[in-house]
């Protein structure tokens, strides 16, 4: 089980030699001082580690889920906190953590189905830029039918053509957004055998500002090590379309 927000900032604390170690932080909640500026350390060391490759033209795998849109007829632009959305990788809920659409994938492309008909008819979709998607479905009357294209909107929509006649679902990937620590019980989800990478990255941060040396040759090194082996496990190709919302 991946250490809570809370452990983490404890982790923290032993590695940097804080008095009272572990036990020198009970809550990260209304903390001041050098046990709150650890809090804020172990909160920005997350969120380093899941934008570290944002504009790289990787992603990690982690943070790679799956949607399903249930298609309302004659409606072929969708948000992603629409209440025809949702995320499907572990149990139908809404996603609450966004940041791009992966249909652009040719190995993996969106799939559809008409609902009616049942998920032995489903077939894939094909990605076509927005310029050709308006080019062929926002000019003149378009007649409703099975959706055959996808793509993405300016206002980071997706949008299908031609606009569904029915009820169809349609299945895909997407980016989530990054996970922010707010409560003690918080716990990253990324891999459990790398979330020491988040205790190493603000032991650094910590060591530089407290000037200690030791410090930050033993964040420097162990960091090293953790994100090396999560980028060797974790990291994927991304295919990104459409400007963020």
């Amino acid at each position: 089980m991946n250490k809570t927000f809370l452990q983490l900032c404890q982790a923290v604390c032993r590695e940097a030699a804080v008095a009272n170690g572990e036990s020198a932080i009970t809550t990260t909640v209304g903390q001041i001082g050098q046990l709150g500026r650890i809090v804020e350390y172990v909160r920005q060391a997350w969120l380093e580690i899941q934008t570290r490759h944002q504009h790289s033209g990787l992603h990690w795998r982690w943070m790679r889920s799956s949607f399903e849109i249930t298609t309302v007829a004659n409606q072929d632009s969708y948000a992603y906190n629409d209440a025809a959305v949702q995320d499907v990788r572990s149990a139908a809920v809404d996603i609450d953590r966004f940041r791009n659409w992966m249909v652009q994938d040719d190995e993996d492309p969106p799939r559809i189905y008409l609902q009616s008909a049942g998920v032995g008819t489903q077939t894939f979709m094909t990605y076509i830029p927005w310029n050709d998607f308006k080019y062929l479905y926002r000019i003149g009357t378009q007649n409703p039918s099975q959706p055959m294209h996808i793509s993405i909107s300016p206002d980071n929509k997706l949008v299908v053509g031609p606009k569904p006649s029915g009820i169809y679902i349609i299945t895909g990937d997407y980016m989530k957004g990054v996970q922010r620590f707010t409560a003690n019980d918080d716990t990253p989800d990324l891999p459990e055998d790398f979330e020491d990478a988040i205790v190493f990255l603000a032991l650094i941060k910590y060591g530089l500002q407290k000037n200690a040396a030791e410090a930050i040759t033993m964040g420097e090194d162990s960091y090293a090590t953790y994100i090396g082996a999560l980028e060797g496990d974790q990291l994927s190709e991304i295919y990104v379309g459409g400007p963020l919302a």
